[in-house]
């Protein structure tokens, strides 16, 4: 994923195939391809490393992979332990 602020994001491509899936709180828009499911992008609160946040800041997480010229086996990889972060 590469992250950005929402005023940073542009899509070049048409909502025409955009679908969303939200779950539980309804926090984090979850967006794919109606048309093959790629995974496009998610728009999701910016929480803190500590879990807070401000109620209103979003950020906008890009699948990277989707870039034209992205080398996924040239990128730097950070490694998130999503079970004891939650």
């Amino acid at each position: 994923y590469a992250y950005c602020t929402p005023d940073q994001f542009h899509r070049t491509s048409p909502d025409t195939h955009d679908a969303i899936y939200r779950w539980k709180t309804k926090l984090v828009a979850h967006h794919f391809c109606a048309v093959c499911g790629c995974t496009t992008f998610t728009d999701s609160p910016a929480f803190e490393p500590d879990g807070k946040w401000d109620g209103s800041t979003r950020r906008i997480g890009i699948n990277a992979r989707l870039f034209d010229e992205f080398d996924a086996a040239e990128a730097p990889v950070t490694v998130i332990d999503g079970k004891n972060l939650w």
